[in-house]
């Protein structure tokens, strides 16, 4: 006897109790880039352009690749640059520090990357985090390998931004 697995193919009743239990042990956590980007949005995460006057939209000039993210943070989230030292997902050599950035550099024989964290004040009681990225190929593998792992880093970035959010929030 044959049944649809949980991607509707048909499988025998004989391996469904393998598909279950996979099916269940990954129950509530994205199994997919797709669901985790679609977490990261409904977390308030949005893709955004690099904030003006910051360190990586220095860093971004003629890079072959950048991107930012951002939401909205209590005022008291992320109060100075140790904090988002602290909660950034993402860790290399310190390329620059400001009151309120922090940017990392990470460099490779194919390219260079630079990742900022950086929060705003947006009014009375509110801020804003921004993740941004800057990629600089040095050569066709850089272009080679960041074509391959583009389509992941658009959907686990707001996934990742709205993890370092609860993870300060929490205070874990």
């Amino acid at each position: 006897k044959r049944q649809r697995n949980a991607f509707g193919r048909q499988q025998s009743q004989r391996h469904a109790h393998i598909d279950e239990r996979l099916h269940g042990e990954h129950r509530g956590q994205p199994h997919c880039q797709k669901c985790a980007e679609l977490i990261g949005r409904a977390r308030g995460v949005s893709r955004v352009a690099l904030p003006a006057g910051s360190l990586i939209e220095r860093a971004a000039v003629d890079a072959d690749y950048a991107d930012s993210y951002a939401a909205f943070v209590p005022a008291t989230l992320f109060a100075s640059t140790h904090d988002l030292d602290r909660y950034a997902f993402q860790r290399s050599a310190i390329a620059g520090v400001t009151a309120d950035e922090i940017m990392y550099r990470g460099d490779s024989p194919w390219l260079v990357y630079h990742i900022s964290y950086l929060r705003r004040h947006e009014g009375t009681g509110a801020a804003r985090l921004f993740v941004s990225t800057a990629v600089h190929y040095k050569n066709w593998r850089g272009w080679l390998y960041f074509a391959l792992v583009r389509p992941g880093h658009r959907r686990l970035a707001p996934f990742m931004v709205s993890v370092m959010i609860r993870q300060a929030a929490a205070g874990s």
